[in-house]
């Protein structure tokens, strides 16, 4: 069973409002409009599937300055003495926690959920549809993308 579009949506505004709250003590807000160009190389992004209760795919991907702020906020000196690890366990962390959240905002009541282990990479992943593609914004005005694709199952 797919959710409807519009509460999925709803659900996943919720989930990346909270994870972001929870995790870096940021407040973000879903944005119009295309994903900037300016730093999309300098991106690190994870993927997951949600595979229970319904399937989806979403994906995480965020600048490495939002990056290295979040682990500075999360493990503090050791974020300097590893960024490339830390950096690449951050985003795929929050993208799992981002799923769980969603599917279970979404889930029948009492249904289990099951999401994918993350796959991740870096630089701005090809082949978005803009349609796919919702845009999270900072009050300073950086941004991250969250990708979501509904699958009948």
């Amino acid at each position: 069973m797919i959710p409807e579009a519009k509460a999925f949506d709803a659900a996943l505004d919720q989930a990346v409002a909270e994870t972001f709250e929870a995790m870096a003590f940021l407040e973000v807000r879903r944005e119009a409009g295309a994903a900037p160009a300016a730093g999309r190389q300098e991106c690190r992004w994870a993927a997951v599937t949600i595979e229970t209760p319904f399937r989806a795919e979403l994906l995480l991907a965020c600048c490495q300055d939002l990056l290295g702020e979040i682990a500075q906020c999360l493990h503090g000196e050791r974020a300097a003495a590893e960024p490339d690890a830390i950096m690449s366990d951050i985003v795929a962390e929050m993208i799992n926690v981002i799923a769980g959240r969603a599917a279970g905002l979404t889930a029948p009541s009492g249904m289990a959920v099951a999401v994918s282990l993350p796959r991740r990479g870096r630089g701005w992943p090809e082949g978005l549809r803009a349609e796919d593609t919702v845009i999270y914004a900072l009050d300073d005005g950086r941004c991250f993308a969250v990708v979501r694709r509904l699958h009948p199952v």
